[in-house]
Protein backbone atom coordinates (compact mmCIF):
# COMPACT_ATOMS: atom_id res chain seq x y z
CA UNK A 1 0.00 0.00 0.00
CA UNK A 2 2.79 2.48 0.71
CA UNK A 3 4.36 1.77 -2.39
CA UNK A 4 1.30 2.78 -4.60
CA UNK A 5 0.66 5.82 -2.34
CA UNK A 6 4.73 6.85 -3.33
CA UNK A 7 4.01 6.14 -7.03
CA UNK A 8 0.34 7.86 -6.99
CA UNK A 9 1.82 10.76 -5.55
CA UNK A 10 4.61 10.96 -7.79
CA UNK A 11 2.21 10.87 -10.82
CA UNK A 12 0.17 13.57 -9.44
CA UNK A 13 2.90 15.39 -9.18
CA UNK A 14 3.81 14.92 -12.58
CA UNK A 15 0.47 15.54 -13.94
CA UNK A 16 -0.60 18.01 -11.40
CA UNK A 17 0.54 20.95 -13.40
CA UNK A 18 -1.52 23.59 -14.89
CA UNK A 19 -1.05 26.26 -17.45
CA UNK A 20 1.84 28.70 -16.39
CA UNK A 21 2.84 26.69 -13.98
CA UNK A 22 6.52 25.84 -13.41
CA UNK A 23 6.89 22.18 -15.16
CA UNK A 24 6.21 19.03 -13.37
CA UNK A 25 8.92 17.31 -11.23
CA UNK A 26 9.82 14.13 -13.65
CA UNK A 27 12.35 13.29 -11.30
CA UNK A 28 10.11 12.52 -8.33
CA UNK A 29 7.55 10.66 -10.69
CA UNK A 30 10.70 8.68 -11.87
CA UNK A 31 11.21 7.90 -8.09
CA UNK A 32 8.05 6.90 -7.47
CA UNK A 33 7.77 4.17 -9.86
CA UNK A 34 11.14 3.07 -8.86
CA UNK A 35 10.69 2.74 -5.75
CA UNK A 36 7.58 1.01 -6.62
CA UNK A 37 6.74 -2.92 -7.56
CA UNK A 38 6.00 -1.52 -11.50
CA UNK A 39 9.03 -3.21 -12.68
CA UNK A 40 10.33 -7.00 -12.78
CA UNK A 41 14.21 -5.29 -12.22
CA UNK A 42 15.97 -2.90 -11.23
CA UNK A 43 16.05 -0.08 -14.47
CA UNK A 44 19.28 0.83 -15.51
CA UNK A 45 19.19 4.68 -16.03
CA UNK A 46 20.38 6.41 -19.21
CA UNK A 47 21.67 9.80 -19.23
CA UNK A 48 19.74 12.21 -21.02
CA UNK A 49 22.10 12.43 -23.74
CA UNK A 50 21.56 8.73 -25.01
CA UNK A 51 18.03 9.85 -25.26
CA UNK A 52 18.63 10.94 -28.75
CA UNK A 53 19.88 7.53 -30.36
CA UNK A 54 17.79 5.52 -28.09
CA UNK A 55 14.32 7.01 -29.08
CA UNK A 56 15.67 7.91 -32.86
CA UNK A 57 14.74 11.99 -32.06
CA UNK A 58 16.17 13.22 -35.02
CA UNK A 59 14.67 11.37 -36.91
CA UNK A 60 11.28 13.32 -35.72
CA UNK A 61 12.56 16.87 -35.70
CA UNK A 62 14.12 17.13 -32.35
CA UNK A 63 17.55 18.28 -30.96
CA UNK A 64 18.93 17.64 -27.44
CA UNK A 65 18.57 21.29 -27.41
CA UNK A 66 14.87 20.58 -27.31
CA UNK A 67 14.95 18.09 -24.43
CA UNK A 68 15.15 20.85 -21.19
CA UNK A 69 14.98 17.74 -18.76
CA UNK A 70 14.51 13.80 -18.84
CA UNK A 71 14.74 10.63 -16.99
CA UNK A 72 15.40 6.93 -18.87
CA UNK A 73 15.68 3.76 -17.39
CA UNK A 74 15.78 0.97 -19.08
CA UNK A 75 16.00 -2.88 -18.50
CA UNK A 76 18.99 -4.06 -17.88
CA UNK A 77 17.99 -7.38 -19.33
CA UNK A 78 15.56 -9.39 -21.74
CA UNK A 79 12.14 -7.14 -20.77
CA UNK A 80 10.20 -4.91 -21.82
CA UNK A 81 10.10 -3.03 -19.06
CA UNK A 82 11.20 0.83 -19.73
CA UNK A 83 10.11 4.11 -18.64
CA UNK A 84 11.17 7.47 -19.84
CA UNK A 85 10.22 11.08 -18.76
CA UNK A 86 10.50 14.35 -21.01
CA UNK A 87 10.10 18.06 -20.59
CA UNK A 88 10.40 19.32 -23.97
CA UNK A 89 11.26 23.19 -24.69
CA UNK A 90 7.75 23.21 -26.18
CA UNK A 91 4.51 22.02 -26.85
CA UNK A 92 5.60 21.25 -30.59
CA UNK A 93 8.68 19.33 -29.39
CA UNK A 94 6.76 17.56 -26.78
CA UNK A 95 3.93 16.28 -29.50
CA UNK A 96 7.42 15.03 -31.83
CA UNK A 97 8.65 12.79 -29.05
CA UNK A 98 5.41 11.85 -28.64
CA UNK A 99 5.01 10.40 -31.83
CA UNK A 100 9.03 9.10 -31.60
CA UNK A 101 7.77 7.56 -28.27
CA UNK A 102 4.85 5.75 -29.98
CA UNK A 103 7.05 4.15 -32.62
CA UNK A 104 9.50 3.28 -29.69
CA UNK A 105 6.91 0.81 -28.20
CA UNK A 106 5.78 -0.08 -31.81
CA UNK A 107 9.66 -1.20 -32.68
CA UNK A 108 10.13 -2.68 -29.58
CA UNK A 109 6.76 -4.73 -29.74
CA UNK A 110 8.54 -6.42 -33.04
CA UNK A 111 11.70 -6.72 -31.96
CA UNK A 112 10.34 -9.00 -28.97
CA UNK A 113 7.78 -11.08 -31.25
CA UNK A 114 10.88 -12.87 -32.39
CA UNK A 115 12.64 -13.96 -29.32
CA UNK A 116 10.31 -12.86 -26.24
CA UNK A 117 6.90 -13.26 -27.26
CA UNK A 118 5.67 -13.24 -23.13
CA UNK A 119 6.99 -9.52 -22.90
CA UNK A 120 4.75 -8.34 -26.22
CA UNK A 121 1.55 -7.81 -23.77
CA UNK A 122 3.62 -5.12 -22.07
CA UNK A 123 3.83 -2.96 -25.13
CA UNK A 124 -0.09 -3.64 -26.03
CA UNK A 125 -0.75 -1.85 -22.23
CA UNK A 126 2.13 1.02 -22.52
CA UNK A 127 1.61 4.14 -21.69
CA UNK A 128 2.51 6.85 -23.55
CA UNK A 129 1.12 10.51 -22.69
CA UNK A 130 1.92 14.47 -22.97
CA UNK A 131 0.43 16.96 -21.18
CA UNK A 132 1.78 20.30 -21.94
CA UNK A 133 5.58 20.41 -23.25
CA UNK A 134 5.71 17.01 -20.62
CA UNK A 135 6.07 13.52 -22.30
CA UNK A 136 6.46 9.94 -20.36
CA UNK A 137 6.68 6.15 -21.47
CA UNK A 138 5.60 3.66 -18.74
CA UNK A 139 6.18 0.03 -19.84
CA UNK A 140 5.67 -2.23 -17.18
CA UNK A 141 5.60 -5.61 -15.62
CA UNK A 142 2.63 -4.53 -13.33
CA UNK A 143 0.42 -1.63 -14.42
CA UNK A 144 -1.73 -1.71 -11.46
CA UNK A 145 1.21 -0.94 -9.29
CA UNK A 146 1.97 2.63 -12.12
CA UNK A 147 -1.48 3.81 -11.16
CA UNK A 148 -4.79 2.21 -13.30
CA UNK A 149 -6.03 6.32 -13.45
CA UNK A 150 -3.03 6.35 -16.23
CA UNK A 151 -4.64 3.93 -18.69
Amino acid sequence: MRRFLCIALALALLLGGCGGAKPPDIQAAADGLLAGSAFEEQLLEQDCSKAMLIYRFSSYGVSKEDILDCRIGVAQSVIGDEMAFFVMSSEEAAKAVYTALQARVKTQSSAFEGYGPEQVPKFDAAIVRQSGATVYLIVASDYAAVDGSLK
